[in-house]
């Protein structure tokens, strides 16, 4: 079985790997571990600052010689010193964005490190997680039940944007921000976000989130390390 090691950026993606994304992949034989990056010796996840993720992944390379690393970070509140962020400015949209900060965030893991070059699959989210959660809003009412108020006014966040992955990143329209803003009772990242996630279901989500989906296929062609 391919073994990959998915660092996430905070409790809501390392959820979502373990509860949802990651039995998708076990029955294509791809074994994924979630991992979150410590930043003080009681906390893990976010703090994502550029320097602090390329020594953690060349150091979590070195250590699993046998796995593929892969990252589930939100293009979102990226900080500026997190390669590629400055520099993609000047794009618009955000799928060539996420594209963008991967291959430069790629490029700071090789310069550390070079050998690790075919082991190292880096993966930003547009906008960010939530984002996938808008692939069917219907699945709302079923979370929960009292949700069914705003079904129409999630329709009409989702229909103002190209794909989900293209629902704004502003800072009080980015997805989880809309969600905060609109639902009651409360929108709960770390549990309300994997267990809609399941119940829309991962092949729903790459049918109506082209970048997530050409990263699930890019680990669907891995091959076992030698």
């Amino acid at each position: 079985m391919v073994q990959v090691a998915v660092i996430c950026e905070g409790q809501t993606e390392s959820r979502f790997v373990l509860d949802v994304l990651g039995p998708y992949l076990s029955v294509r034989g791809i074994g994924a571990t979630a991992m979150l990056i410590e930043t003080s010796r009681q906390h893990a996840g976010g703090s994502l600052s550029g320097q602090r993720v390329v020594r953690f992944i060349r150091n979590l390379q070195r250590r699993w010689s046998r796995a593929y690393i892969t990252t589930l970070f939100d293009m979102y509140g990226l900080p500026s010193d997190f390669p590629g962020v400055v520099d993609s400015s000047e794009r618009t949209d955000p799928l060539q964005v996420s594209q963008f900060i991967q291959e430069r965030l790629k490029d700071a893991v090789l310069a550390e490190d070079w050998r690790y070059t075919r082991r190292f699959i880096p993966y930003i989210q547009p906008y960010e997680f939530e984002a996938l959660l808008f692939s069917d809003v219907g699945k709302f009412n079923e979370l929960e039940p009292r949700w069914r108020t705003y079904l129409s006014e999630l329709e009409e966040i989702r229909n103002r944007s190209a794909s989900p992955e293209h629902i704004n990143g502003g800072r009080n329209s980015h997805p989880s921000a809309q969600l905060l803003r609109l639902l009651r009772p409360r929108y709960r990242k770390a549990t309300d976000g994997p267990s809609l996630a399941a119940r829309i279901g991962i092949d729903c989500i790459r049918a109506q989130c082209h970048h997530f989906n050409a990263w699930l296929q890019s680990l669907e062609n891995l091959q076992p390390l030698r």
